[in-house]
């Protein structure tokens, strides 16, 4: 005979399970099931400011300890999901996933590992804060308005190249929400199975483990094709600019002005790519000797005979010398009287 529970134990499970957290310390105990079957026990309490500086609204964050290691916005945002909206979220004690980031080894391992553990902190903003409706802007305010809603290109960029953050065991977070009665609702839950999960909607993250190190070496390494893609388009925008500047200074050129005179500008010269060294350019052909090429080609004093040859050339430069001399000598003796002394 199968054994049939009885409603009274039923009941006595159903209170249990549905009972108030349990506190510890002024923390509420909030257990979740990670995977297979594991609980992971997180602790909240409302924020409390205790310095000037804290802009965080104390009615309406809610501050909990020791997150599991793969907490995203998804998750928090899947367990709160009945209480109320999320605003943002103030994260404690991340791993970044900038890839120029992980990719620059520290010099001093100590340094480097002590960083590691201390981790990042970064706020993740899930609803901008509405503006007062009876404000009235200027033109110029509501153009700024419109352009900070629409997305920075330089965010997009870095979300390619962006991995999934990862938490350290015990990280912390500021859960600020949208409403004020949420966290009242939050701290007065009730013990029952919990999941830790995301909704069908944010299943696309990325993966951890193995396969996080892949992507983060796919991402550090881009695709030639888009790669050359933005090179293409980088040079064609160079060319269009430097177009432009010739067209703009050929229209300056020769025009003429009010009074009827032409002012005849001349172009610059062109200069090198650090523009300190001037470029002109010279015929080949009248540039061109064909005795400097030879001397150029030839190595002078380099052989013992050319040594040789040298020395004799100008032994043989210094009799006719002597020889000249003797006969002007003589040329004048004939002339006139040669008087030495």
């Amino acid at each position: 005979m199968p054994k049939v529970k009885s409603t009274s134990d039923s009941k006595n499970n159903s209170k249990r399970e549905a009972g108030p957290l349990e506190d510890f310390f002024g923390f509420k105990v909030l257990p979740v099931i990670v995977k297979d079957g594991t609980r992971h026990f997180m602790y909240m309490a409302q924020h409390e400011v205790r310095s000037e500086s804290d802009s965080l609204p104390a009615d309406r964050t809610l501050f909990l300890v020791n997150l599991p290691v793969d907490t995203t916005d998804a998750h928090l945002q899947y367990l709160f999901r009945s209480h109320g909206a999320i605003a943002s979220i103030v994260y404690h004690g991340a791993i970044g996933g900038s890839i120029q980031q992980q990719q620059q080894p520290s010099s001093d391992d100590t340094t480097a590992f002590n960083n590691s553990n201390l981790g990042s902190s970064y706020t993740s903003t899930l609803i901008k804060p509405r503006e007062d409706k009876k404000l009235k802007y200027s033109k110029k305010r509501k153009q700024q308005d419109l352009s900070d809603n629409q997305p920075d290109s330089t965010d997009v960029d870095n979300a390619h190249t962006q991995l999934r953050r990862i938490l350290h065991s015990g990280a912390s977070a500021h859960v600020v929400f949208s409403r004020n009665d949420t966290l009242d609702s939050i701290l007065a839950m009730t013990r029952i199975i919990r999941k830790w999960g995301v909704d069908e909607e944010s299943k696309t993250l990325q993966p951890l483990g193995f396969q996080r190190h892949v992507l983060a070496f796919e991402l550090s390494r881009p695709d030639h094709s888009e790669l050359q893609q933005q090179v293409d388009s980088y040079m064609m925008k160079f060319k269009e600019n430097e177009y432009q500047k010739e067209r703009d200074l050929l229209d300056r050129m020769n025009k003429m002005d009010e009074d009827g005179f032409v002012v005849v500008s001349r172009h610059k010269k062109k200069r090198n790519t650090d523009g300190e060294i001037q470029v002109t350019a010279t015929s080949s052909a009248s540039s061109y000797d064909p005795t400097k090429a030879k001397k150029k080609k030839e190595l002078v004093d380099f052989y013992r005979f050319q040594l040789r040859e040298k020395k004799q050339n100008e032994l043989l430069d210094l009799r006719k010398r002597f020889e000249e001399d003797k006969v002007k000598i003589d040329r004048l003796k004939q002339s006139r009287k040669f008087r030495p002394f």
